[in-house]
């Protein structure tokens, strides 16, 4: 057993003191969320009422932004009544910071061995303390926030768990994240820091039957279960979003969503610049920064995030950033000064973690992947394969746009005729649509089938997104656009960055197939904005649509042949474009006379479309006339004039 030195028992007892001191301030009047659980919980047991209870929860009161694994915890204590109840979850909620902490510590020994033999590990974790208690104890104690503190808990016991190669156990704890708080879904990136592909698969697998099993019940029983999804809080005059020109009176119905993607697409930056130790600070900063200043307990998953990165990441020997997220987004709420400039605070601190992303590389901060849970990124990319995309033929042409039509019929198909609605449609195609790509990704070459559904699954995902943007959440088209041309461009750039090549006869490394499907369902969603905006809300018409879409395919083809574009240019423009194409194609068919279409529905031209599809790919299978030809695996230049 290794004894404390003096200094070292000293450094202890100031910590306990701190930390007591701070729980029975936390304490006194504390619990100001308790109520919400006590409510869930009640109803969440009551079985019997088959309006308001059991699986109906969410559906009769979506104020209930709390997930069934925190509902299900705070059922468990409430044998000792409401008091009771609370009382055991601060305790409880106190002790999940101390575990906190010392995973954190022990991340650190793995990852950092380097920090141990000098005792600078401790000294970290120590100083990162002092500023994390009075925050942590503030959501455990103070509002009892029993659903935040079980999801901070859960990501970094995954973090923990990914560190020493435990794939099921790091999707499991990711999963009961999202089970006990959704915003907690960002966090699933970090299991990209598994050792291998198919570390990383079994992880993925894991966390998404985790989360099925959790909330899908409720959604089969009742699926007003959704309303959960568009519930709206206040937007004071404190927030972030007035800070970014949102002056509503409640939360945008995009917000949560643009919350989740955003913390999505920073964790993976993270991920992908090496500074894996800032992927939980910057997916949190995602919900900071899109805050409606209404809960101060949000700061206790930056300063999680910010301990993270001081222990692992920073070249810093103090706590800088957690100590900064502590004052300036923590305890400035209890300092009189313009409502605005807590938001600009919050606005700032995040603005300042995102710079971590483009910061040059330096000692220490793991850019050169050097820990082990990095090495094991790198792993994940490195093992190449045959190229997994069809050569680029007159049948990929038709099969593309048969599948958009396809992808449009379809939608409409499975949302009005069928009857089940934008959100339960989504979440079918969207399970459908992981399980192929679990396929595709499985495979070890280019198989047609394999490559086709998932292209056809994904068409009809991609146009349920932009759907569900602009119908369920209200963002206009032309912002919808603009969106998705970014994230389009984004993925461009981060794939040309990695790999320096954006051509499609390189298909060989699971990043760069990540990076292709990718962008491919970019161009879905996109180009389904694009074809509505042109034939609904410009009214040009279904068919006049399909022929502006057209002509501009040719004119790209033209400059193709002239040698005016290139090759990569060219394919990815035409692939944009077959989109709305094909959906103004699908639109003229399905829908009716006195909307401009023929008035066909949507069931004839789906299975028309569809069994053509499969008897081309039927071809496609036997004939191998798009089989990849072998080419060398060294990366295709950007303006090949060969077509990608």
């Amino acid at each position: 057993m290794v004894s404390m030195t003096r200094r070292e028992r000293t450094a202890a007892v100031a910590l306990t003191a701190w930390a007591l001191a701070w729980f029975v301030i936390m304490a006194w009047n504390g619990g100001g969320s308790w109520h919400f659980f006590v409510q869930g919980a009640q109803a969440l047991a009551d079985t019997d009422d088959a309006i308001r209870g059991g699986l109906h929860t969410y559906a009769a009161a979506p104020v209930l932004q709390i997930g069934p694994v925190a509902l299900l915890a705070a059922m468990a204590a409430m044998p000792a009544g409401a008091a009771g109840g609370l009382a055991i979850w601060q305790v409880l909620g106190a002790a999940a910071g101390l575990v906190v902490l010392w995973q954190v510590r022990q991340v650190g020994a793995a990852a950092r061995p380097d920090l141990l033999h000098d005792g600078r590990l401790d000294r970290r974790v120590a100083a990162a303390a002092v500023c994390f208690v009075p925050v942590w104890l503030f959501l455990a104690v103070g509002v009892t926030h029993v659903d935040d503190v079980l999801a901070l808990l859960f990501a970094v016991l995954a973090l923990r768990a990914t560190a020493v190669g435990r794939p099921v156990l790091t999707g499991a704890l990711l999963g009961l994240a999202v089970d006990a708080k959704p915003w907690a879904l960002p966090f699933g990136c970090l299991l990209l820091l598994l050792d291998g592909r198919r570390k990383a698969l079994s992880a993925a697998t894991t966390m998404t039957a985790v989360i099925a099993a959790a909330w899908l019940p409720f959604f089969l029983a009742d699926p007003a279960t959704s309303n959960a999804l568009h519930f709206t809080i206040p937007n004071t005059e404190l927030s972030a979003l007035r800070v970014l020109g949102v002056h509503d009176a409640r939360t945008p119905p995009w917000d949560r969503p643009a919350q989740a993607v955003l913390g999505t697409v920073l964790a993976l930056l993270a991920w992908r610049r090496g500074r894996w130790a800032a992927m939980v600070l910057l997916a949190v900063g995602a919900r900071v920064v899109l805050d409606p200043g209404t809960n101060k307990y949000y700061v206790a998953g930056v300063v999680v995030g910010a301990a993270l990165w001081d222990v692992l990441g920073s070249r810093a020997e103090w706590p800088w950033w957690t100590a900064t997220a502590c004052l300036g987004l923590f305890t400035a709420r209890w300092v009189p000064m313009p409502d605005a400039a807590h938001g600009r605070l919050a606005l700032a601190y995040v603005s300042a973690c995102a710079f971590l992303l483009i910061t040059p590389a330096g000692a220490g901060t793991f850019s050169d992947r050097s820990g082990p849970t990095c090495e094991a990124a790198e792993m994940t990319i490195a093992r190449r394969m045959a190229n997994k995309v069809p050569e680029v033929t007159v049948y990929f042409w038709i099969i593309k746009v048969l599948a958009t039509t396809v992808g449009e019929t379809a939608a409409d198909l499975l949302n009005m005729n069928l009857g089940l609605g934008l959100t339960w449609t989504t979440v079918v195609m969207g399970v459908l649509t992981a399980g192929a790509l679990v396929l595709q990704f499985r495979s070890q070459r280019y198989v047609p089938w394999r490559y086709w559904l998932v292209v056809i699954l994904i068409s009809v995902v991609g146009t349920l997104i932009t759907d569900n943007l602009v119908d369920n959440f209200g963002v206009p088209l032309e912002v919808t656009i603009a969106v998705f041309a970014a994230a389009l461009a984004a993925t461009f750039v981060l794939w040309h960055r990695s790999e320096h090549t954006l051509s499609i006869h390189t298909i060989t490394t699971p990043r760069r197939e990540s990076y292709y499907w990718a962008a491919i369902l970019f161009t879905f969603a996109l180009g389904t904005a694009a074809g509505d905006l042109l034939a609904e809300r410009i009214n040009v018409g279904y068919l006049p649509s399909a022929g502006i879409f057209a002509a501009a395919i040719a004119l790209i083809a033209l400059g193709f042949r002239l040698r005016v574009l290139g090759a990569v240019l060219a394919f990815w423009a035409a692939y944009v474009l077959t989109r709305p194409l094909g959906a103004s194609l699908g639109d003229w068919l399905s829908q009716s006379r006195d909307d401009g279409g023929l008035g066909l529905g949507t069931v004839g031209p789906s299975v028309v479309f569809l069994l053509a599809s499969v008897a081309l790919v039927g071809y496609l299978t036997r004939s191998r006339v798009d089989a990849p030809a072998e080419r060398p695996t060294t990366p295709a230049p950007v303006n090949a004039r060969a077509y990608p």
